[in-house]
């Protein structure tokens, strides 16, 4: 099963989908093939918040790196979605 991480800027927050058919009785088919499984974070400057969640990619370990445009960082974050660092900050 393969997941897929979207950066929903609108909502500044991260949403995670599998891709499975049928989908598990935890989560909710979006459309055929395509179940949601959780989302997290909130609007803000604090660890596991986000500000324009723009750019995503997940490493060879499955951590999630999220790029936080709007506070012009890099966020870790565990697949379950809880926090684990950060680094960047506004460049001249």
């Amino acid at each position: 099963m393969d997941n897929v991480f979207v950066g929903d800027y609108g909502n500044n927050r991260v949403q995670k989908f599998q891709l499975s058919s049928p989908c598990a009785s935890t989560t909710k088919e979006i459309t055929p093939g395509v179940c949601f499984i959780r989302k997290w974070g909130s609007a803000g400057h604090g660890d596991g918040q986000f500000n324009i969640p723009y750019g995503i990619d997940v490493d060879s370990h499955g951590k999630v790196l999220v790029v936080d445009n709007g506070n012009s960082r890099i966020q870790k974050i565990n697949n379950d979605g809880s926090f684990i660092t950060k680094w960047g900050s506004l460049g001249p």
